[in-house]
């Protein structure tokens, strides 16, 4: 799940302790996407995303839509995604 960071930012320590139950990898990256910066959290079942997604809000996020070499950074979304469904 990708989340704007600067919610992240504010809401740190609440959504740590929201996710010690939840299948949450041991830590976050960051992409970024039009200028915002988002920080995405990975998760091992698809439950704890979507109750995450419920508390916290955020938008599901596929690896496969990262970018590479020097744009390793850059989130490929919508019309721009480098997969196609």
């Amino acid at each position: 799940m990708a989340l704007p960071s600067e919610p992240v930012v504010a809401h740190h320590p609440e959504i740590v302790a929201f996710c010690r139950v939840l299948s949450v990898a041991p830590r976050t990256h960051s992409v970024r996407h039009a200028e915002c910066d988002y920080t995405v959290f990975c998760f091992s079942d698809a439950a704890d995303a979507v109750r995450f997604r419920e508390r916290w809000g955020g938008e599901p996020f596929d690896p496969r839509d990262k970018g590479k070499g020097n744009e390793w950074f850059k989130w490929r979304k919508g019309p721009s995604a480098s997969r196609r469904d």
